[in-house]
């Protein structure tokens, strides 16, 4: 790291202690440092107004990194890396997932990740990608109609800046 952190880190070693252990997921210990560094924090007179959305912050993102790397978690085991009871923790988590791909299981105590229905993406993908071949499709006939139809003005200079006249449009006359 650089030096500052560095410095910071070796003059604060209760910070340092509470980043590394959210760093190798021991959140359990992370938490408990973070509870003794935010009676710290009340006392500065600038920190002390965020301190409560801060650490319902890095605690909602904790919950959040300690389920993503499962399809199912026992939330016992969870309550006690959380250090609370699993009836607070499903309280907390209903706040948190709030129908973001995770349900609760209340009888049995397990947060499961719902799978994604990846046949219905697949069928919205292909009725778009069938819009859109229709659309152009249908564009197409239309130049092909205007084509055949001589509808076209056709410039009789080869450069484009330049006016067409009135004696360029097919059919003869002016318009």
């Amino acid at each position: 790291s650089s030096g500052i952190n560095a410095e910071y880190g070796d003059m604060q070693p209760t910070i340092r202690n509470c980043i590394l252990s959210f760093y190798n997921r021991r959140f359990n210990i992370g938490l408990q440092s973070l509870d003794m560094l935010k009676r710290e924090f009340k006392l500065d007179l600038f920190l002390s107004p965020h301190i409560d959305d801060l650490y319902f912050f890095i605690r909602s993102e904790s919950m959040k990194q300690y389920f993503a790397p499962y399809l199912c978690c026992d939330m016992v085991k969870m309550a006690a890396a959380f250090n609370t009871d699993v009836d607070s923790l499903e309280l907390e988590l209903m706040a948190l997932v709030g129908g973001e791909g995770v349900k609760i299981d209340s009888f049995n105590k397990v947060l499961r990740a719902v799978k994604r229905n990846e046949k219905e993406q697949v069928r919205r993908d292909v009725i778009e990608l069938c819009n859109t071949l229709q659309f152009k499709t249908q564009e197409l006939i239309v130049k092909t109609a205007i084509l055949k139809a001589g509808l076209v003005i056709k410039s009789s200079a080869p450069n484009i800046d330049e006016k067409p006249s009135t004696s360029s449009v097919r059919g003869g006359g002016p318009l």
